[in-house]
């Protein structure tokens, strides 16, 4: 149970962290035969095979994989990791221990997921030694910066109370330590054989500063550097598919969009549906077809038919052009779903016909980090009359009320999503609801509360987000329990 917890920040699933990861496979490995491939045949050495065979299986596992199908999968990791070391190389050097030292880290990311506590403990500390051991032969050697970095996230992560026990296995973390030398990683690795590292290093911190409210780190010499790099396609992609809801970073994100070219969007589409919800929230409403525009040119769909059609819907009913709405909503009904979200929205589509506008805006603006902007317009909804609007409305105005610290307001809020919820059967707002509830009540040391919301939203997961908040739910009730123990 301890064990788990060091991992769940970056191991967890959720929509941005599987598409950014996604794109990184693609990029190194699925398209390794492209001008655009981050690893060249003649970097790596016959002997490495194993190696990249590892990391290709696990961005594969790690974004998208049931846990059955990665429990499935764990012999065939310590098979590549043998036969790895058993490989006849002329010198073992930085770049053999760091090779291990990713491997021992991924497996234990992927263990810990699973609940293979033990298993994922030893794989950590294998990782710590053979990053240790490059870092001896060479101190300028920059990738193993990316492990190191990793590692003292994760163990810096762990909260204060279990600090003792962190302690006694060897756990003394830093996440600002971490996040310099992840840094340091980003800014230093410059060769070919060094790039796919540098891409890595920024993903997991930016990733990391969406998810740990205590880190901070100078993301304007981020974008800064990475404007300059051949790269800078998916650096953009990270920072901003985790720098939403981040209205102090505004700004850097509106530096971000301007400097989006069409080499950028033909070698990372996905970035035309960032800029289609940047372009929405602005009200922006041809400049957010023309990014959708694009995107299709590409015909390159990658997994986002669902959300491509919903956008358009969007738009078209936003445009009050109905014979083009009811055209994206049959189009949408017959798109494939490939995520948690496109199930979702396939859910949601019934519920156009009772859509009411301020609510949409709402919906997006909160999405983009424009928490003022998305309460007025729930403000000025006057119509909301179906249970699914009313629901909505109320889990809106939680969400905004918790993100701006007005923690009273949001339980009052999610209270009554909770009230509202249960005259239905499949319902992910009071889910939701109830989760956010918890990790209020948490906070607030109110461990007793915080257990029966989340028992509460046991009991919603019938619904498109029951695997990912499924998880949430199970992970934050043994904190909550852990937390209740500790405190006696």
């Amino acid at each position: 149970m301890f064990f788990s917890l060091l991992f769940f920040g970056l191991s967890a699933q959720n929509s941005s962290f599987s598409t950014a990861y996604q794109s990184i496979f693609q990029l190194q490995f699925a398209q390794a035969d492209s001008a655009i491939s981050l690893f060249e045949a003649n970097t790596f050495e016959s002997q490495s095979k194993p190696y990249l065979k590892h990391v290709s299986l696990f961005f594969r596992l790690a974004t998208n994989a049931t846990n059955d199908e990665i429990k499935s999968n764990t012999i065939e990791l310590k098979k590549l990791v043998n036969e790895y070391k058993s490989a006849n190389f002329k010198s073992k050097n930085e770049w053999y221990y760091f090779f291990l030292a990713e491997m021992y880290v991924q497996q234990s990311m992927l263990l810990a997921k699973v609940g293979q506590e033990w298993d994922a403990f030893k794989a950590f500390k294998q990782s710590k030694t053979y990053a240790g051991k490059a870092f001896q032969i060479n101190a300028n050697f920059y990738p193993v910066y990316k492990t190191l970095g990793l590692i003292k996230l994760l163990e810096g992560a762990i909260p204060n109370q279990y600090s003792s026990i962190a302690h006694l296995f060897g756990f003394e973390g830093n996440t600002q330590i971490g996040a310099q030398q992840l840094l340091l990683c980003f800014l230093k690795c410059n060769s070919n054989r060094e790039k796919a590292y540098q891409n890595e290093a920024a993903f997991i911190l930016l990733y990391a500063s969406a998810n740990f409210s205590n880190l901070n780190f100078n993301h304007q010499a981020l974008i800064n550097s990475y404007k300059m790099e051949q790269n800078q396609p998916l650096m953009k992609l990270a920072f901003l598919a985790f720098t939403k809801k981040k209205p102090n970073l505004l700004d850097v994100r509106v530096q971000v969009f301007k400097s989006i070219s069409n080499n950028d969007r033909h070698v990372l589409p996905y970035l035309n549906m960032l800029e289609c919800d940047w372009h929405l929230a602005k009200n922006e409403l041809d400049s957010s077809m023309l990014a959708l525009s694009t995107f299709k040119k590409l015909n390159k769909m990658l997994g986002f038919e669902c959300r491509f059609w919903q956008r358009k819907a969007w738009i078209h009913f936003l445009n009050k052009d109905k014979n083009q709405l009811q055209l994206a909503i049959k189009n949408l009904k017959n798109a494939k779903p490939f995520s948690e979200d496109d199930y979702q929205v396939l859910v949601e589509v019934d519920q156009f016909e009772n859509l009411e506008i301020h609510l949409l805006k709402s919906r997006y603006l909160f999405d983009e980090g424009f928490y003022d902007e998305a309460k007025a317009e729930l403000l000025q909804a006057d119509s909301i009359s179906s249970l699914w609007n009313k629901k909505e409305f109320n889990y809106r105005l939680g969400r905004i009320a918790q993100m701006e610290g007005d923690f009273e307001n949001a339980l009052h809020y999610f209270e009554k999503v909770n009230r509202l919820s249960k005259k239905s059967d499949v319902d992910y707002f009071g889910a939701y609801a109830n989760y956010n509830s918890a990790e209020i009540l948490k906070s607030k040391n109110q461990f007793k509360l915080a257990e029966t919301k989340l028992i509460e939203a046991q009991a919603f997961l019938k619904h498109a987000y029951q695997k990912s908040l499924g998880a949430k739910v199970n992970n934050l009730l043994k904190e909550v329990k852990i937390d209740s123990q500790t405190r006696k």
